[in-house]
């Protein structure tokens, strides 16, 4: 039986995401998203990551209120890309785990790193 979708669980901003795992080249690297004056959501690479101190728009550029109530999936697919802008050595994958989430949602026909 299907029913409704139950609504996603909210994610308030800020949100800090760690990337890669112990077997990774950077294990301390995380990234913080965070709302800006602007309402829309940013991210910010911590000082353990391979490209340190870096600000720009968050992957997909949502605002802040669509970020708090988007699909958990979609916003995993969305965010996993920051690992491989800040942690992964080049587009190998397999450098940082979490950035290797990220290019398997491009693989995997999602239409999840779309801006909609």
């Amino acid at each position: 039986m299907n029913g409704p979708h139950p609504e996603p669980t909210p994610v308030p901003l800020p949100f800090t995401l760690q990337c890669g795992e112990e077997a990774d080249d950077d294990p301390d690297c995380t990234v913080q998203f965070f709302c800006g004056e602007d309402g829309e959501v940013y991210r910010t690479s911590g000082l353990d990551c391979k490209v340190p101190n870096q600000t720009s728009h968050s992957t997909y550029g949502e605002t802040c209120a669509d970020w708090e109530v988007e699909d958990p999936v979609v916003r995993r697919c969305g965010i996993a890309g920051a690992c491989c802008a800040y942690s992964n050595t080049g587009m190998d994958p397999t450098s940082d785990s979490v950035c290797g989430e990220a290019m398997a949602c491009m693989t995997e026909n999602h239409t999840l790193m779309v801006a909609v």
